[in-house]
């Protein structure tokens, strides 16, 4: 499968106490990328703002919102989404972002370009 012939490009994002940051995430994603994108948000226990999916329909894209009982770090929380990835897609590319404004979408399209490009 070349990286042109997904069926959609998967994002998976560990989320804690800061959705407003992962909404802003999901708007860029929803403007650089489209309705080709899914979501697999995973709120790794937040407690004070945990994460609702409308904040992720609101970006006008489709996904899923895992919510943890407890925080169990950043890294474990890539490896449920991951896991919720293999489990539930086929036929996609999937992509870890952080959601705290340091993995910009715009580097996205960039990801897809060198995939194709080395197949």
């Amino acid at each position: 499968m070349t990286a042109n012939e997904y069926d959609s490009i998967v994002i998976v994002t560990p989320i804690f106490e800061d959705y407003r940051s992962a909404e802003l995430l999901f708007k860029e994603i929803s403007n650089e990328i489209g309705r080709k994108a899914e979501i697999v948000a995973v709120d790794d226990g937040s407690i004070q703002t945990p994460m609702d999916i409308s904040v992720i329909e609101n970006a006008l894209l489709n996904g899923t919102l895992i919510s943890l009982n407890r925080n169990v770090g950043h890294q474990k929380a890539i490896a449920v989404g991951l896991n919720y990835v293999a489990k539930n897609y086929s036929n996609v590319v999937t992509v870890v972002m952080d959601s705290d404004g340091e993995d910009k979408p715009s580097s996205i399209k960039n990801l897809l370009d060198f995939l194709n490009s080395n197949e």
